[in-house]
């Protein structure tokens, strides 16, 4: 439009009112205080210009028009990112919690959710009125059944996910987390922040694929190769992964059932890499926490280096999505995050830093795992289930496995110079076009199915087999513009998975009759 257009206008305009220009100038007045007081907050805490996004400048804006410190009603569920201020967490954690969603007590006692076990071993959830005002009406209050597939003990060698769901009494019971493992013992890798917390406890892993996994994004260049095409591909994909996850919040929870009662804890570690791999590990996190905080909006971020520590705390936009970041000083080795994760959060807990009054369960992930729910309180409800005795050590915990989606690289995903680098590991991925790749629009419509246990409460068939990547039998599923990922679970480094059946409708998982 040229200047004389904007003069036109400018003429067919009525002139303010009184009333008009003093609302106005207030509104300005209080966006202009609180753009001050954010830019006073940034110098101390050193927060660097590109913290200030889009989102936090949109979310200024709309603050001016209704101030909230904490909670208010349904709508502030929904609310991202969940805190409203940058914080300062050499102070310790937030003082304040995202308080949403059912606690124990609400799960134990049935107050607006209650469930029945089907002797098949399917569930029924059901929902109705509550007076909690933390948890949102379903059907405009109307009571609701929701059926599950149901859970059943991890697939052997299979359960390995790099992430768990537990309550706090479970991980606080955990003797295997402890501080002087952690110091004495000779052998921790990465993997043992998942290992110590399962190996002596008793593991359920849900029947169908899409009642609860993990997206594995780093696994995506293990099975492809390395190169720097394939590096600029990789992060291209990921911008455009991060970018759908971003604007479709739910993705990952189309219940959109969240749960404040819970504290998760992710592990991170980038180091002082440089290049495509720290912006590799920055896609991750960025992902990860906005995954996880759709679903569990208190989450705490644990890393080893005081330059990941810098970079979440003040360089990242994550802030705001934060209720506590750690810096663990003294640990032996980089190969100790993961583990020394759960036992810092397990002694901060012991300490009263983290209250047992605020938070009753615990969910645990590495910083490269997209989690996806179909509604979080069914499973934190198996959390609290008592073990079975023929199946579980003595004082074990209910632990909750995601099963892990593995992507692979396609041709259609990368560039043809990549695809023609790395033409071997493509065709093995790929079969030439020949491999069946299900589109899946919504986790709430469809199913993935294992095979069901023979009787209640028991393992996987077994042995169920385990297909090579090779093989045409293994399909892959696809969800928005993500990486695509085997339907199944399995041993990544020998690449077999036991399969999931796909299915466009949702189904209960049971055996053909």
């Amino acid at each position: 439009m040229n200047a004389t257009g904007l003069k036109r206008q400018a003429k067919k305009t009525p002139p303010m009112g009184v009333t008009t220009k003093v609302l106005l100038g207030l509104a300005c007045a209080v966006v202009g205080i609180q753009l001050w007081s954010l830019r006073i907050a940034s110098a101390i805490f050193e927060v660097h210009d590109d913290i200030m996004t889009t989102a936090m400048w949109q979310h200024i804006a709309d603050s001016s028009l209704q101030q909230s410190s904490q909670p208010s009603g349904w709508s502030d569920m929904f609310k991202m990112p969940p805190f409203d201020t940058i914080h300062d967490f050499a102070q310790g954690p937030r003082s304040q919690r995202i308080v949403v969603g059912y606690t124990k007590d609400d799960l134990l006692n049935g107050r607006g959710v209650s469930f029945h076990d089907k002797e098949d071993g399917t569930v029924h959830m059901n929902t109705f009125q509550s007076s909690s005002r933390n948890v949102p009406p379903i059907d405009e209050g109307t009571n609701r059944t929701e059926k599950f597939a149901g859970m059943t003990r991890e697939q052997r060698s299979g359960g390995y996910s790099a992430a768990w769901l537990t309550t706090v009494d479970g991980l606080l019971k955990t003797e295997r987390i402890s501080t002087d493992h952690l110091f004495t013992a000779d052998k921790i890798n990465l993997e043992y922040g998942h290992i110590a917390m399962s190996i002596d406890n008793w593991n359920l892993q849900a029947v169908d694929m899409f009642d609860f996994f993990v997206h594995h994004l780093s696994y995506y260049e293990r099975v492809t190769g390395k190169g720097e095409e394939l590096r600029n591909d990789t992060i291209k994909l990921l911008e455009v992964m991060q970018d759908d996850y971003e604007q479709n919040q739910f993705y990952n929870n189309p219940s959109k059932q969240r749960n404040g009662h819970t504290l998760a804890i992710v592990a991170y570690f980038a180091g002082d890499s440089k290049g495509p791999s720290q912006r590799r590990s920055q896609l991750f996190l960025n992902m990860t926490i906005k995954t996880v905080a759709s679903i569990f909006p208190n989450v705490a971020v644990f890393v080893g280096h005081p330059l990941d520590y810098e970079y979440v705390t003040q360089h990242s936009g994550l802030n705001q999505y934060l209720y506590d970041v750690q810096l663990m000083k003294d640990l032996r080795s980089f190969d100790h995050i993961t583990y020394g994760t759960s036992v810092t959060a397990k002694t901060l807990f012991q300490k009263g830093v983290y209250s047992q009054d605020d938070f009753d369960f615990v969910y645990y992930t590495e910083s490269d795992e997209l989690p996806h729910m179909r509604n979080v309180h069914y499973l934190l409800r198996h959390t609290l289930q008592e073990p079975d005795p023929r199946h579980a050590k003595k004082n074990a915990a209910p632990v909750i496995i995601p099963h892990r989606g593995q992507p692979f690289s396609i041709p259609p995903d990368v560039s043809a110079d990549t695809v023609q680098r790395w033409k071997k590991n493509y065709d093995k991925a790929y079969l030439n076009g020949e491999r069946t790749i299900h589109d899946v629009p919504d986790l709430m419509t469809s199913s993935c199915c294992f095979e069901r246990p023979a009787v209640k409460n028991g393992p996987f068939i077994n042995p169920q087999r385990a297909f090579p990547i090779s093989e045409a039998k293994v399909e892959f599923i696809r969800q928005h513009r993500s990486f695509s990922h085997v339907a199944g679970t399995g041993n990544i480094f020998k690449q077999e998975f036991w399969l999931c059946e796909f299915s466009d409708e949702r189904k209960l998982c049971l055996p053909a009759e």
